[in-house]
């Protein structure tokens, strides 16, 4: 529902054929064709209107929240920020941890992951603004 498993990598050797492939593999029948064979659900809002998604009442629920999705953040900590998010998510389904014990636990973890990204672009806005007052060092 992310839209991030079909790329096109930025040093493909055939970049315009790596997005045909990409627009073949988006096409709501494609998709259809993609759930009944695997039975992924497609990310396209157009293949749910297919029968076989339609009246599949167990399905549904992933339909109605494909109308909140969005994009995963765009950050290189992000699988290891999902993977805590996983982790935590378990302990309180399972009762090993409380809700508030895992958020705490999780916003603990991803803000120290996130730590040094932040300390990184803090340093780059006082270099651009020293650059800007004209004091580069």
């Amino acid at each position: 529902a992310g839209g991030a498993s079909l790329v096109v990598f930025r040093a493909s050797r055939h970049p315009e054929l790596a997005w045909a492939l990409v627009e073949f593999l988006s096409r709501p029948e494609r998709q259809v064709q993609f759930y009944a064979l695997t039975g992924d659900l497609p990310a396209r809002r157009e293949a749910w209107a297919d029968s076989a998604l339609a009246g599949n009442r167990y399905a549904r629920a992933f339909r109605v929240q494909l109308e909140r999705v969005a994009a995963t953040p765009k950050v290189p900590e992000w699988e290891q920020i999902a993977t805590r998010l996983a982790d935590y998510s378990e302990k309180a389904v399972r009762n090993t941890e409380t809700v508030d014990a895992a958020l705490a636990a999780l916003d603990r973890d991803v803000d120290g992951m996130l730590e040094k990204r932040r300390w990184l672009l803090a340093r780059r806005a006082q270099s651009a603004a020293r650059t800007a007052a004209g004091g580069s060092r």
